[in-house]
């Protein structure tokens, strides 16, 4: 948020009245609305010139039905583009995921490559999504930008990272089979500085971004690094076979009737300790002029480092 407003004045940020504030209160302008309610999006926008669509029902509440995502992140999506038309808006940013593409080989994934198969709800939706800021941009000419965030990591992030840090302090996190997964992790702030490089810039009205991290490492060597930088021991092995029908066969268990401790396993998930997803981000070096930054281990230091100090307060 800080290098947000280092760019942006005037910045607005629209949050539900369940949203947690206290970090962002004098700094920016809150308004309350929710993107399910159109009504509540209208006079948010007033006198707005550039809107960064991040809102979205994120992968970590899969195990919710597939109708929530497509309430959230499509129509939710399409009601924050109809509030925008007849406004002056000079850029509208939709935040979307590398994770539209599925699977991706150890050959880096463009933009151009289509969208991926099996994929997960959350996944899917946001392929929904884009379709939808696509046909505005068509249709009703907004100054659109997508832009497609590879796995984040670093400080202050509320789910995800934390969750299997915890689990490592605990000695409860495992690797699925050998975890020679190889992934592409962008530090939070490259992003933002990913997004903010089409800001102003004519060429990226229309485009599609990969906005990544530069460096591609595996599920062990990034468990190795976390463990490491916790001072416990690393993670052992499970067999991926088991742990796969395990979640196949859970598939056929009610939403309901799974105990809590599994209702986040599903086939997707033990895939990402076996699924390649490595993406191509010299579009983005030559349109806007993006180069990551932070490498992995800097990266994992400073996210380990305020996982550490937050813990402690607690």
């Amino acid at each position: 948020m800080d290098k947000v407003s280092e760019r942006c004045e005037n910045l607005r940020v629209l949050v539900r009245p369940s949203s947690v504030t206290e970090r962002l209160v004098g700094k920016v302008e809150l308004v309350y609305g929710d993107l399910c309610d159109l009504n509540s999006l209208l006079l948010c926008l007033d006198d707005i010139d550039v809107v960064i669509h991040c809102a979205a029902l994120m992968s970590d509440k899969d195990h919710l039905p597939p109708e929530d995502f497509y309430q959230h992140n499509v129509i939710g999506t399409e009601n924050v583009l109809k509030a925008c038309l007849g406004k002056d808006i000079k850029r509208f940013i939709h935040v979307s995921t590398v994770g539209v593409y599925g699977a991706t080989g150890l050959e880096p994934v463009a933009e151009d490559e289509g969208y991926g198969k099996d994929l997960s709800v959350y996944e899917g939706s946001k392929v929904e999504a884009e379709g939808v800021v696509l046909r505005y941009s068509s249709h009703y000419k907004l100054p659109v930008t997508i832009v497609r965030l590879g796995l984040l990591y670093g400080p202050d992030m509320s789910y995800g990272w934390p969750d299997v840090l915890r689990r490592m302090e605990n000695g409860k996190m495992r690797i699925v089979g050998r975890g020679d997964a190889m992934l592409q992790l962008t530090y939070i702030d490259d992003a933002i500085r990913g997004m903010l490089m089409t800001l102003g810039n004519p060429r990226a009205r229309g485009e599609v971004y990969n906005i990544c991290g530069r460096e591609v490492r595996s599920v062990k060597e990034i468990f190795a690094k976390m463990t490491d930088l916790l001072g416990v021991s690393r993670p052992r092995s499970v067999p991926y076979e088991m742990v796969y029908s395990a979640a196949l066969l859970l598939r056929c268990v009610p939403r309901l009737l799974k105990p809590q401790s599994l209702s986040l396993l599903s086939t997707h998930r033990v895939r990402f300790f076996k699924d390649h997803r490595v993406y191509d981000i010299s579009k983005a070096k030559e349109h806007l002029g993006y180069i990551p930054e932070i490498d992995v281990n800097e990266g994992m230091r400073m996210m380990v480092s305020e996982y550490l100090e937050q813990r402690d307060v607690a």
